[in-house]
């Protein structure tokens, strides 16, 4: 019982005949400078400024998944655990909107330095919609202890008590 394996490689390309894998193209793929808008966009200051005020702007959503974690652990009951998590969750996004200028100029001076005219409107309010997404999770959380009213009862004044007439009788 016996049997020998054996293997021959050989570049006999009758042998070889079988198709190429799936997704497989042949061709040239090589870059050609030239021929490319986008390498020579890549390339021009103006674009490299806008592309690192974009990573700017998305960056605070990186961190959305995070706080969302810290909120639900901190739980539901009002500890000095959960305050300092909402209090952080509300802090860090309004002085990061009070700092969008801040955050901003560095970029701003750069497009002017090299001398052209970006507009970073979209980035700010990419930012700006990051940052009052990360608020809202905490006003959420606020409502959810209980700290903040959330129900239309929360914001009307209290029922009047019914007028009680007492009356007595002496025998």
């Amino acid at each position: 019982m016996s049997e020998s394996w054996s293997f021959t490689a050989t570049s006999d390309s009758a042998r070889c005949s079988s198709k190429p894998p799936p997704g497989f193209l042949s061709g040239d793929f090589s870059w050609d400078s030239d021929s490319s808008a986008s390498s020579r966009r890549a390339g021009d200051p103006s674009e490299l400024v806008y592309r690192a005020a974009m990573a700017a702007a998305t960056s605070p959503f990186k961190q959305l998944l995070m706080t969302a974690l810290m909120l639900y652990m901190s739980g539901n009951s009002i500890q000095i655990f959960s305050i300092v998590m909402v209090g952080m969750a509300t802090w860090q996004p309004l002085k990061a909107l009070l700092g969008v200028r801040d955050v901003f100029a560095k970029y701003e001076n750069n497009s002017a330095i090299a001398g052209s005219d970006v507009s970073f409107l979209l980035p700010k309010l990419i930012y700006v919609g990051a940052q009052l997404l990360a608020f809202s999770m905490a006003a959420w959380k606020l409502s959810s202890l209980g700290l903040i009213g959330g129900a239309s009862f929360d914001h009307v004044s209290p029922p009047q008590g019914a007028e009680v007439i007492v009356e007595s009788v002496s025998f």
